[in-house]
């Protein structure tokens, strides 16, 4: 499976936690306080984004991979 496989399945929250949690140096607390979700809202569109890309957004590297992901293919669409 690839990042590509499931981009539809992705909403602009999911995208906007994602982003907000790479500009956040991956802390939860911070990302939650910085969108106005409850923390445990913000694990929940991480984990989301794991089951349809299979790329981790807690793990570093994951994290990078879907934030180049993002910035190519959601570029226009948040």
């Amino acid at each position: 499976m690839t990042v590509s496989d499931h981009p539809k399945r992705l909403t602009p929250e999911d995208v906007l936690c994602v982003r907000t949690y790479a500009d956040c140096n991956m802390r939860l607390a911070e990302t939650a306080r910085k969108v106005g979700y409850a923390p445990n809202n913000i694990d929940y569109h991480l984990q989301k984004v794991q089951k349809y890309t299979g790329y981790n957004p807690k793990i570093f590297n994951d994290l990078v991979y879907l934030m180049s992901w993002i910035d190519e293919t959601w570029t226009d669409q948040t």
